[in-house]
């Protein structure tokens, strides 16, 4: 990572720079920048998910909150290694998309009040959010024998440029709308964890 450009293009976003726009510019930095941007994101986001979690499970049977701050924990820690991403992610990540559908299952049913449905609903977000990051975490880049990618050698290079970019973008969006915040409020939030990770 070239920290020099990194900083000149957080700097965009005083330019008047659009959220998605200038999410999809981080592929110029490599897969481990994209997914701290993600999990900037998704550690904002996460205590909309722990606030609400524990009044839809009197039982702490189903919607652990530990399940989803794990995932992000072990996606830190592996950014801190100079090696690629280990399988230590799988693990973490299938417990976390099970948390997330039953939380979006139970979102869906049951007769409750409009405001509660909201918060189960931002909290669900909140949830898609750490899984798109985990998402982002364990993306590879497509080869010719992938079985979801065309033959179009065009398109095969445009996905392996984009990253993770969309997995980024999902885990963004989510948070969004967990927080109910502003694309400004996302940028300065994502630039301020950045700029953590440029000073370190």
């Amino acid at each position: 990572m070239n920290e020099g450009l990194l900083w000149d293009y957080i700097q965009k976003r005083n330019k008047g720079i659009r959220l998605d726009e200038w999410l999809w510019g981080f592929a110029n930095f490599g897969k481990p920048t994209q997914v701290r941007v993600a999990l900037a994101a998704s550690w904002a986001s996460l205590p909309i998910w722990e606030s609400y979690s524990e009044k839809w499970d009197e039982n702490h049977a189903v919607f652990g909150s530990l399940t989803l701050r794990e995932l992000l924990v072990v996606i830190e820690t592996e950014l801190t290694l100079p090696s690629s991403f280990s399988s230590a992610i799988y693990g973490a990540f299938g417990s976390a998309q099970e948390v997330e559908e039953k939380a979006y299952f139970n979102a869906n049913e049951g007769s409750v009040t409009y405001d509660y449905q909201l918060q189960q609903l931002h909290a669900v977000y909140a949830a898609s959010a750490v899984v798109w990051t985990g998402k982002a975490a364990l993306w590879t880049p497509p080869n010719e024998l992938a079985f979801d990618v065309c033959s179009d050698a065009a398109e095969l290079s445009a996905r392996r440029a984009a990253g993770p970019g969309y997995e980024v973008f999902e885990a963004v969006w989510y948070a969004k709308r967990a927080l109910q915040a502003t694309d400004a409020d996302m940028i300065e939030c994502i630039v301020s964890s950045l700029e953590g990770v440029i000073r370190t």
